[in-house]
């Protein structure tokens, strides 16, 4: 399977399974349990995942600038173009130069949006946003990312939402 066409949401039950499987090892006496929760998230799983596939269909090769290229596996799944980089180099932060080049880039090729984590300097993609008038958001990295990334399904949630909005 090429990376553009690889779906994250399809690597957590196999993960899931596995993790299930190694407690029933460990702790064989509260096997049922385990069995019973693996049987539990397998179908919420299935279940918000046809959700999110319904709700970003908008989203689907949207052109976005990334501050960081931490978003490779969002970007797949969702078939997000990416146009820019705010950092030149991974880990360095963007300099007047680049961002002057990423601002050309964006007059002859467009973006929706600017993306950044929680952890990233927001200067540089709110610099970004009032020179091109692109929305910039911040989508959660990880569980915790956001005060609405409780967990892993609401991880998906939050960050779908946040990019829906910029289409909507």
């Amino acid at each position: 399977q090429s990376p553009r066409n690889h779906r994250p949401v399809d690597d957590l039950p196999p993960v899931a399974d596995v993790l299930a499987r190694r407690l029933m090892q460990i702790d064989p006496a509260n096997n049922s349990y385990y069995e019973a929760r693996l049987n539990d998230f397998s179908k919420r799983w299935k279940k918000a995942v046809a959700r999110w596939e319904k709700q970003s269909a908008a989203i689907r090769g949207m052109p976005i600038v990334v501050h960081h290229r931490s978003w490779v596996y969002l970007q797949n799944w969702l078939d997000l173009e990416e146009i820019a980089t705010l950092e030149p180099k991974p880990g360095v932060p963007p300099t007047s130069k680049h961002l002057a080049k990423v601002v050309s880039t964006l007059k002859s090729t467009p973006a929706r949006a600017v993306i950044r984590s929680p952890y990233q300097d927001p200067r540089a993609s709110q610099w970004l946003e009032k020179q091109t008038d692109i929305t910039a958001i911040m989508l959660p990295y990880t569980v915790g990312g956001t005060e609405s990334a409780g967990d892993l399904f609401s991880l998906f949630d939050d960050a779908i939402s946040r990019l829906g909005k910029v289409v909507n």
